[in-house]
């Protein structure tokens, strides 16, 4: 029999599952690869299940758009703490939150880019399914995928039409 809709997880589930691998800086589809290559890089793509991570150029952004947003929030938060505590000097307040500042974006890096995947994973734009090829041809006119697609149905010039001259810069005008 067929899947079922009640047979697939939760939605709370798949959010609660992603968010634990991105914490862990793992791959949000399968939980084997690592998100990580070293401190300031992430992986192009699973080394266990192939998924591809980010699939547009422009989704980098995302993760910097998270680790400003938590950045910002940090400095907030830490700038309200050190104006309600009386404990700290007033003359350390403002270099700890230029520490802070300028620290926690980088050591939070990898965890934002890895937020960010977790959240297009969750939306449904990390996923198995072009895993296998990576850069699939767009065979707009229900091409075979055997034939390697791409090609246009060949469609035969009006009667009376001037046959187009093809030179070196394409076709010329009369």
């Amino acid at each position: 029999m067929g899947a079922h809709l009640l047979d697939r997880p939760s939605f709370a589930w798949r959010a609660l599952r992603t968010a634990w691998l991105v914490v862990r800086l793992r791959c949000p589809v399968c939980g084997l690869g690592p998100l990580a290559a070293g401190w300031f890089t992430l992986h192009r793509s699973c080394g266990a299940c192939g998924v591809t991570f980010e699939r547009d150029p422009g989704e980098v952004t995302g993760g910097i758009c998270v680790n400003s947003l938590a950045t910002s929030l940090g400095i907030c938060a830490l700038a309200l703490w050190l104006f309600l505590d009386e404990h700290v000097p007033p003359a350390l307040e403002t270099p700890l939150v230029l520490v802070f500042g300028l620290a926690f974006p980088l050591l939070f890096y990898r965890h934002s880019r890895a937020i960010w995947i977790g959240l297009l994973h969750v939306t449904g734009l990390v996923h198995r399914d072009e895993a296998a090829d990576p850069e699939p041809v767009i065979r707009p006119w229900g091409a075979p995928p055997d034939d390697g697609g791409g090609t246009p149905p060949a469609v035969p010039d009006p009667p009376g039409a001037p046959a187009a001259a093809v030179g070196v810069g394409g076709p010329r005008r009369p």
